[in-house]
């Protein structure tokens, strides 16, 4: 159930991601061409390629912005807390899941934090996009009310002799009654 929780939070942030990067782009082409880009610069800081005690202090905040991160070591505490493993053949490797996760520089993370955090990413990007959206809101003058028109006196009528034309060609076109 967990699996399934990160893996939920993750596909709703990337997919305000794509939301706040759509409505950046001036066309559908150009939301296609940044779309990525954001996207690799999460995935380079998420954890996997780069230890976060590695990024230079004036791209630090990279990591704790990346919904990759965020899921990723959300997703390896799940997958290796408690976890015992077998040495292999010359007797060396892992012992446990926690010598992984110190490895990965994740031993001090909780899900509960990262879920957290995913969640606050998660709504920053939405509201991102409903500024974003809202500042680029066509303009357009107010509507105003209809003003009431008063029934026409009998004197500006139409004349008789319009209607009544128009009512002789629809007595012409019905079949004589039997």
């Amino acid at each position: 159930a967990r699996f399934l929780g990160i893996i939920t939070l993750e596909s709703f942030t990337s997919q305000a991601l794509g939301l706040a990067v759509g409505s950046v782009a001036p066309t559908t082409e150009a939301a296609m061409a940044i779309g990525p880009a954001v996207m690799l610069v999460w995935i380079v800081f998420g954890g996997y390629y780069v230890n976060a005690d590695n990024v230079p202090r004036l791209l630090s905040w990279l990591p704790r912005a990346s919904l990759i991160k965020q899921s990723f070591e959300a997703l390896a505490v799940n997958e290796f807390e408690g976890v015992q493993f077998e040495a292999d053949a010359n007797g060396g490797g892992m012992r446990d899941g926690a010598a992984v996760l110190r490895w990965l520089g994740f031993d001090k993370s909780r899900i509960r934090d990262r879920v957290a955090q995913q969640a606050r990413i998660l709504a920053f990007y939405y509201w991102a996009t409903f500024c974003i959206l809202k500042s680029k809101q066509d303009k357009y003058q107010a509507v105003k009310p209809p003003v009431e028109v008063e029934e026409l006196p009998a004197a500006a009528a139409p004349a008789k002799g319009s209607t009544a034309k128009a009512e002789d060609a629809a007595a012409a076109a019905k079949p004589a009654a039997a």
